[in-house]
């Protein structure tokens, strides 16, 4: 007679039930008091008008599944440790493995009844809320909810087995599955703060692994999206951003089964309670621990320090050097069971120090060239400048210009990095487009301080770059959706006014028509730009041609968003209000002032901050 081969058992799956129901019970009341609760108590106290109940529904719906899925970080590492508890234990591992059932079917039979409980409380919880709202709310939005929860669900799960088949300890287990959650977007993070402190004008690539780090993406990248639309018919937009993430981590939570299912079938049951329950894993670990601890204590000391030049690269590498050496030991007596580990063992935490040092010193020289590389003129197509908004230029002219301001750059590094210890410091970032398709990109720190302003340095010398009229058209138009006269809708003019007795600054407004606007927009503002007389980048604090006038362009562009769960697009519009400070150079702006609103632009003064202290406070003379 030919035996069927089963992948569950039904005896084991019952008693698992009977000891970790109140995990999945206490998953369930939460995630009734969650969703469906919550969305009936909203409904139940909203007094708005009826017509907005769907929108506010639809809103707390979809806020509800971003909520699900953090909860299931949570929730599932707790499930795996009350299903796959009796790994850790030598004695109920041992049991668990003397009955006449094969591994496979062990393992399948305990990952699915821990996760299939889960998947039902999720499917009650979107039950329960159909019945308690019933049409109120698109019934799209409950299913993304149910979809989200499912997905998140298993991705987590799945991962919690995968991280329970690594170790033999009960209070490891988390430790691993939290460090694993979030390793590659904190690795990233405190590599690029080396090598910004390593490599003189470092940028950040735009390519990023932080996807690599579910944690991450559950509570960072995965948010509700509201765009509001004034354009008359009422209309407003939700949709879930970057959920089609989730769906890669299902697949991958699935993976993570699988490859669980197969280190449970070669690991050795006596295990149970190592730190590290596979051997060839234990070097990894150890080293893993060494480079991770060197990595994240450099690059969180490093980060955001005012220190530059030699002295902040040397404090980078005595941190690396520090951090291996915790990592190293620590991991080794995570393993060994005991603190006595420093009297041999050092043979690997040297080579790990050497591995160190020639990459701190491989960086420091910059052997590759990092530092140095910059394109010629004639080999860039457009070269995109600026540092609170970029500016692309096209114009021969101006590309060459940049370069050679970037060049002095380079050329400066040991003086700006001696001024940023004591000055104030603006970050210009540069983008190159090349002719052969490539690109290159340099961000540096260069002083801003008033010794700059006055020897016309080289953050003055990208001032007046930026401020070409090619320079202020690209930023302006592209920092404000494609500025053009039809999307104006009206503009207001501010007047400042400094009253000498009070001590106090006023502002007065003329709001204009949209004809008005436009008309200053086309016979003002635009001819000022063309001539780089309005619009300019100011890099320094003190500037002589101040007015007391200013103008707010109220505009609004077109843009078309879409609602979750496959539904048509909703159109909405984004809506910019782009700002200029009107310099007394601003010739066509003020005679457009004067002549159609009747207004005096003035130069604007002020008493400096110590002549408003001598006042408010007058020196003590000694007399009681």
């Amino acid at each position: 007679m030919k035996f069927r081969t089963s992948f569950f058992h039904k005896g084991l799956a019952l008693n698992l039930l009977r000891r970790c129901w109140p995990v999945w019970l206490a998953y369930l009341a939460v995630m009734i008091f969650e969703f469906p609760m919550n969305i009936y108590g909203n409904m139940q106290s909203w007094r708005g008008p009826l017509p907005d109940l769907a929108e506010m529904l639809t809103n707390s719906i979809l806020n509800s599944a971003c909520s699900a899925a953090e909860i299931s970080f949570f929730v599932c590492i707790v499930v795996v440790m009350a299903v796959f508890g009796y790994l850790y234990n030598m004695r109920t591992c041992g049991m668990i493995n003397a009955f006449p059932v094969r591994r496979e079917t062990v393992f399948c039979t305990f990952a699915l009844t821990g996760l299939v409980p889960v998947l039902l409380a999720d499917c009650l919880a979107a039950l329960l809320t159909v019945i308690l709202i019933g049409n109120a709310a698109p019934a799209w939005t409950i299913g993304q909810w149910l979809s989200m929860a499912v997905m998140s669900n298993v991705a987590f799960y799945g991962f919690g087995v995968f991280c329970a088949m690594l170790t033999g300890s009960l209070f490891i287990l988390p430790l691993v599955y939290l460090v694993l959650n979030f390793t590659a977007v904190v690795v990233e993070e405190c590599l690029h703060a080396l090598l910004g402190v390593f490599l003189y004008g470092y940028a950040r690539p735009k390519g990023t692994i932080s996807w690599l780090s579910p944690g991450n993406a559950v509570f960072r990248d995965i948010h509700v999206r509201y765009v509001y639309d004034r354009t008359g018919i009422g209309a407003t937009a939700y949709s879930i951003e970057n959920a089609s993430a989730l769906i890669t981590y299902c697949v991958f939570g699935v993976v993570f089964l699988l490859l669980a299912l197969l280190l449970y079938r070669k690991r050795r049951m006596e295990a149970a309670g190592d730190t590290v329950a596979i051997p060839v894993l234990k070097p990894v670990f150890k080293y893993c621990m060494a480079f991770g601890t060197a990595l994240v204590l450099a690059g969180f000391v490093t980060s955001g320090q005012s220190l530059h030049s030699r002295t902040a690269a040397l404090l980078a590498c005595a941190m690396l050097l520090l951090g291996a050496f915790i990592g190293y030991f620590t991991a080794e007596m995570l393993m060994q069971k005991t603190v006595h580990v420093f009297t041999s063992r050092w043979k690997g935490l040297i080579i790990t120090w050497g591995i160190l040092l020639v990459f701190s010193a491989f960086c420091e020289a910059d052997l590759i060239g990092y530092e140095k590389r910059l394109p010629s003129a004639e080999e860039v197509e457009s070269v995109s400048v600026g540092a609170y908004g970029m500016s692309e230029l096209r114009e021969a002219q101006n590309i060459a210009d940049a370069v050679a301001i970037h060049r002095d750059i380079i050329a400066h590094k040991d003086e700006q990095e001696k001024k940023l210890d004591s000055s104030y410091a603006t970050t210009i970032n540069y983008e190159y487009h090349l002719k052969n398709g490539r690109t290159l990109r340099r961000t540096y720190r260069l002083a801003s301080g008033e010794q700059e302003r006055q020897e016309k340095g080289d953050l003055w010398q990208m001032q007046e770059l930026l401020n070409r009229p090619e320079a202020i058209l690209d930023r302006v138009r592209e920092e404000n959706g494609g500025l053009t006269p039809e999307s104006i809708d009206r503009a207001s003019v501010y007047t400042r006014v400094y009253d000498e007795r009070t001590r106090y600054e006023t502002e007065k407004d003329l709001v204009l028509t949209a004809e008005q606007a436009r008309d200053l927009y086309l016979n003002g503002i635009l001819p000022d730009m063309e001539e780089g007389r309005i619009g300019r980048m100011k890099f320094f604090e003190k500037d002589d041609r101040l007015s007391d006038t200013s103008i707010s362009l109220e505009l609004s562009a077109a843009e078309e968003n879409f609602l979750g769960g496959g539904t048509s697009p909703v159109p909405a519009r984004r809506f910019y209000s782009p700002y200029f400070s009107v310099d007394l150079d601003s010739v066509h702006t003020i005679a457009w002032l004067k002549e159609n609103a009747g207004l005096e632009v003035m130069p604007y003064t002020r008493p400096s901050y110590e002549d408003d202290m001598m006042i408010a406070a007058p020196a003590y003379t000694g007399v009681g």
